[in-house]
């Protein structure tokens, strides 16, 4: 997903955000959550009607706990791309072993000794 994003002093800014699908049941029992905090203030704004104690701790911990949501999604995003980081290290370093041992079969026996001790050196 391409977001822009407009900063009165920078200008215009193009900006891509990665979205994921929360499954189902994890986003259920968070609506939920809100919804009971929704339904809990207007029973509050029901029994007193001026400024109501009540209803303004309500708000708070919805944007506490909407915070909280946002900086768990953060978080998890976070951790994908550095294992996502971690993954194609991984996999780019083996090709470059692939690459060695296939080039360490091409070469006549003696030279292969040499050079397989010093591939066995650099992986400890």
């Amino acid at each position: 997903l391409t977001v822009r994003h407009s900063d009165d002093e920078m200008g215009e800014d193009l900006e891509e955000v990665a979205m994921n699908r929360m499954a189902t049941e994890h986003l259920a029992e968070r609506t939920l959550i809100l919804r009971y905090f929704g339904e809990i203030r207007e029973e509050a704004d029901q029994l007193v009607e001026t400024d109501n104690p009540v209803t303004r701790l309500v708000e708070e911990c919805q944007g506490f706990w909407t915070a909280m949501l946002v900086s768990e999604a953060a978080h998890d995003s976070k951790v994908e791309k550095r294992v996502h980081a971690a993954r194609t290290a991984v996999l780019e370093g083996l090709e470059k072993m692939r690459g060695e041992v296939e080039a360490l079969r091409a070469h006549p026996a003696g030279e292969e000794r040499a050079e397989v001790a010093e591939v066995r050196e650099k992986l400890r």
